[in-house]
């Protein structure tokens, strides 16, 4: 979000010269003073009504919520903080995952790869880039990735914006025939997974697992 508030940086800066300057009281010091203060009584209800939103945190001050209830409001972002504390007491701490769908890593103990909504989608590339189940399964192994961690609420959330799985009809079946055959699923709540990678690939089911 930070890139969004960059011009604000410069504002700022040049406000502070400004009142720490004490005796300069050019124009355009002036200027980006009232500038400044203007943008930020317009923005004040704005950020204020999404800080309340979010992160309200007057019920932990207030003793009504505990955190793990604050963490797990519905009100968060896409909240994947039961699925990382299912992790932490589920899995061993030198097992190595990739994030699905989220750039965002936080609450995990292992050690961990994602993608920024501005890279291409580790598991899309390699529907893309490889012919069946076993070239995905390879390539995430040189990764040395053990664990698939699927945030699915986000990612159907930001790749309508950025096209991450814009896959053809071919390459979609070639992503589902993998985690079909060369995973097993561990955990599923609300659109949230987690996919052990199997060693070696078993024959495909006759009842499919969660897509």
């Amino acid at each position: 979000i930070l890139r969004f508030m960059l011009p604000d940086f410069v504002l700022l800066y040049i406000l502070l010269g400004a009142v720490l300057a004490g005796g300069d009281r050019s124009a355009w010091g002036k200027a980006a003073a009232w500038i400044a203060g203007f943008s930020a009584i317009l923005c004040f209800g704005y950020m204020a009504d999404m800080v309340h939103y979010y992160y309200d945190f007057a019920g932990i001050f207030s003793g009504r919520q505990t955190r793990d209830q604050y963490m797990t409001d519905n009100r968060k972002l896409t909240s994947y903080y039961d699925m990382a504390q299912w992790l932490s007491a589920h899995l061993p701490e030198d097992k190595r995952l990739l994030i699905v769908g989220d750039a965002r890593g936080l609450y995990y103990k292992q050690p961990f790869f994602t993608n920024t909504v501005f890279d291409d989608q580790t598991l899309a590339k390699l529907a893309r880039e490889e012919k069946d189940p076993q070239g995905i399964a390879n390539r995430l192994r040189e990764m040395g990735v053990d664990y698939l961690v699927v945030n699915g609420l986000e990612g159907i959330r930001v790749s309508g914006d950025y096209h991450h799985y814009d896959l053809t009809t071919a390459q979609w079946q070639n992503l589902d025939d993998f985690i079909q055959r060369g995973t097993q699923l561990m955990y599923s709540k609300n659109l949230q997974a987690v996919y052990g990678l199997l060693p070696q690939l078993k024959v495909k089911p006759k009842e499919e697992s969660a897509d």
